[in-house]
């Protein structure tokens, strides 16, 4: 078949409501001129359509050249992704004799079209060009990018021809694939391949005879190496010759000889990038990633506040950058059962950091490398809050015992004297040695779990008070440079207590990030999980930032009215030491009814409100007009709850019965927020739904429900019904309790 011209198919559409035989709400979308908006390639053009009733966007595509099989192959790549549920595909519908287009170059006047959702957005390679300027932007594409890889090396089917082009990226970030010309499909095996792609991103060695799921394995591994490599130092796209990326056909064919190749193994310093230049030597050495898992692609996830960055460095240590260029690393130190495990900055907080933090430099030895001096306790506590303002993250002062426990070497402690030595030379800044001013940090050897200057330079401010003849002090660790002081006070084991208020030149801080947190999750949105110690029992919680509030991570477990007002699930007893001896209340909590669950948080944290659920709710992705809903039922058919980006389940629940009422299912893993369902004790004082059902009181009454009995709403989660359900309930019930921290 010959096919029209790109006037005669605009000349069409121009009158789309004539010349369309079923698309006939369907109308062009013009520009300032009052042409078709369009776009065109040697294959087809593209118009932008709007549906008159629905005021939807849509793409018609019309084809300019004759492909063999075209008609069958559509079919079956529409009704394979008829049931694909992605984000990245977009559906499509080919109609074969959908428009009549009066053309002189074929007999035929009518053509078959191609339609599927207008996306709106900017193809990969324009988008890097147009963000060129922001680090952080450039390696949260590189992270989507591995995202979908993974996603795609999962599927069945194949797109045929990734490429910049052919990838959409969105106004939110989001990624979406376009032109489905030349997929594979299960239903097309033993086909040949339409076409091989575009020979910058294929398999120098593709033909048409390869034409199975795994013909993108090899661009999808190229791609996302480049774009990780463009992320690391945006100026290599200015040392590429090309229009493309960074690699060209010429690359592939001659890979031992390719300047480019040689200038990207500089950064294999890098854990994520040197992981993904292996997978690309390997699916160019083996045509695919047959063998290998579909996560293979999967990389860190930066986190960013403000204009600052949280990332994970390798599989453990942390990066904290500010002002896009300042780095500083946090170590991941391995507890013990004493001792839980916490991050510590590799180095004591320098000159350059603090004055990029606090605008001002107190220091009496100056030089931007060395350690900050001449700070007071109050200076380094006021420190780690704005730091931790900038970060939208939770920094502070170490603790003694954690400051030693680190300054040994953690569990691989040798035992030496001063910190990664028994020679302080080697290791430290002393009077012996320093010429009695303080030096650059990591001139010396790092101890046994890389930690630097940890004996001597200046002493560190740790967390914890000290009584001296009855007066406060607090702690301070690791020795000095002064003279007056031996070098015993360098010892791993020595510890000072001045004045909070003391601010000498030589005490100096270090930093902990309060948090084990998880940077492959979301951005901005959970943070910085710690603990709170409930001082009226002992009894210890996980806290997590969600937003902008603190909240427990697991429910409430605090006795109080015990048989009364609170309650073990399934027993009615007032017997304290064998409820706190029960693995379901150390499990799930009590349970507590509502005018018993008002005044059971600590001291400093509060029941939360109705508002306070729903912020929350909003700002994990819940729709505002769901979270207004009361009671399940009233929730859409096709409501789809807010989504965990890394799992694809609700972040709040688990629709698997069995690893959601696990001790330690991946729900709690992924977010930390522990929805365990400890089930509830209805007003007709049956304890019902452990395993099944969780449900939280809120503080707020429900003034719109005519009862005699006082209604309070509550949240609910339960297995088989997707979101966070807000239901109401009588004060006479019994639900657990989560706690927000006061602000």
């Amino acid at each position: 078949m010959i096919y029209p011209t790109i006037s005669e198919y605009i000349e069409a559409i121009k009158y789309a409501e004539d010349n369309f035989a079923t698309l006939t709400n369907l109308r062009p979308v013009l520009d300032d001129d009052g042409n078709p908006i369009m776009s065109s390639g040697n294959f087809a053009v593209v118009f932008k359509m709007k549906d008159e009733q629905t005021r939807k966007m849509y793409a018609v595509k019309c084809f300019l050249r004759e492909q063999e099989g075209r008609d069958e192959a559509y079919r079956m790549i529409s009704e394979e992704l008829e049931y694909v549920n992605s984000t990245y595909l977009t559906p499509i519908k080919y109609l074969k004799r959908e428009l009549f287009v009066n053309t002189s170059s074929s007999t035929e006047t009518e053509f078959p079209v191609l339609l599927m959702d207008w996306v709106e957005g900017e193809t990969l390679d324009k988008w890097i060009r147009n963000h060129i300027g922001s680090q952080y932007l450039l390696q949260l594409l590189a992270y989507r990018f591995c995202r979908m890889s993974s996603w795609l090396l999962s599927q069945p089917f194949a797109h045929g021809d990734i490429k910049p082009d052919n990838i959409l990226v969105q106004n939110n970030g989001a990624l979406k694939l376009v032109d489905y010309d030349g997929m594979f499909v299960p239903a097309l095996k033993g086909n040949k391949a339409s076409e091989l792609g575009s020979p910058d991103y294929r398999h120098p060695s593709r033909t048409i005879d390869d034409f199975n799921e795994h013909i993108d394995d090899f661009s999808l591994a190229t791609i996302s190496m480049q774009l990780y490599a463009i992320a690391l130092d945006p100026h290599l796209l200015n040392v590429s010759n090309s229009d493309t990326l960074l690699l060209t056909e010429i690359d592939y064919m001659h890979i031992s000889r390719s300047e480019m190749i040689h200038t990207l193994m500089n950064y294999i310093g890098n854990n994520d990038f040197s992981k993904l230049l292996s997978i690309f030597f390997m699916a160019y050495s083996c045509n695919s990633l047959e063998n290998m898992m579909p996560m293979v692609l999967r990389i860190s996830r930066p986190l960013k506040s403000n204009n600052n960055l949280l990332y994970r460095y390798g599989k453990q240590d942390v990066i904290l950058r500010i002002n896009g260029s300042l780095e500083f690393k946090f170590i991941l130190v391995r507890g013990t059962n004493e001792i839980d495990d916490f991050y510590l900055a590799e180095i004591p907080v320098t000159q350059e950091l603090w004055q990029l933090v606090m605008g001002n430099n107190p220091s009496f030895f100056i030089g931007a490398k060395r350690p900050v001096d001449s700070i007071s306790w109050f200076d380094a506590n006021e420190f780690t809050k704005k730091l931790s303002n900038m970060m939208n993250a939770e920094f502070r002062l170490p603790t003694s015992a954690e400051w030693e426990f680190a300054a040994k070497g953690g569990i691989h402690s040798k035992n030496y004297k001063y910190s990664g030595s028994n020679e302080l030379s080697e290791v430290g800044w002393c009077a012996s040695n320093s010429g009695n001013v303080t030096h650059d940090v990591k001139q010396k050897l790092p101890n046994e779990i890389g930690l630097y200057d940890m004996s001597g330079n200046v002493y560190e401010w740790c967390s914890d008070s000290y009584y001296h003849k009855g007066e406060e002090r607090k702690i301070a660790r690791g020795g000095t440079i002064i003279k007056d002081y031996a070098d015993s006070n360098c010892e791993v084991s020595h510890f000072s207590y001045p004045p909070a208020s003391d601010a000498d030149n030589d005490n100096g801080m270090r930093l902990v990030l309060n948090c084990p947190f998880d940077p492959n999750y979301m951005e901005n949105k959970i943070k910085c999980e710690s603990f709170f110690i409930d001082e009226r029992d002992g009894n210890r919680y996980r806290t997590i930032r969600i937003g902008n509030k603190v909240w427990l991570a697991e429910n409430l477990r605090f006795v109080i009215n015990l048989g009364k007002g609170s309650y073990l699930y399934g027993k009615n007893t007032q017997d304290i030491d064998y409820v706190k001896s029960n693995d379901l209340y150390k499990k799930y909590g009590l349970l507590y009814n509502y005018e018993t669950a008002k005044i059971a948080c600590p001291k400093g944290w509060h029941l939360p409100s109705d508002d306070e659920w729903k912020e929350l709710e909003l700002f994990l992705g819940m729709d505002k007009e769901v979270c207004e809903l009361v009671s399940y039922k009233q929730m859409p058919e096709n409501y789809k709850s807010f989504n965990n980006p890394r799992t694809g389940i609700n972040i709040l629940t688990l629709l698997d019965l069995e690893s959601w009422n696990g001790l330690e299912s991946p729900f709690i893993e992924d977010i930390g927020f522990n929805a365990r369902p400890g089930g509830w004790r209805t007003y007709h004082r049956v304890f019902e739904d452990i395993g099944i059902m969780s449900s939280w009181w809120t503080s707020t009454e429900n003034k719109n429900k005519q009862q005699n009995n006082i209604f309070v709403y509550q949240r609910e989660i339960r297995t088989g019904v997707e979101g966070i359900i807000r239901a109401d309930c009588a004060t006479s019930c019994c639900l657990s309790v989560r706690c927000i921290k006061d602000f």
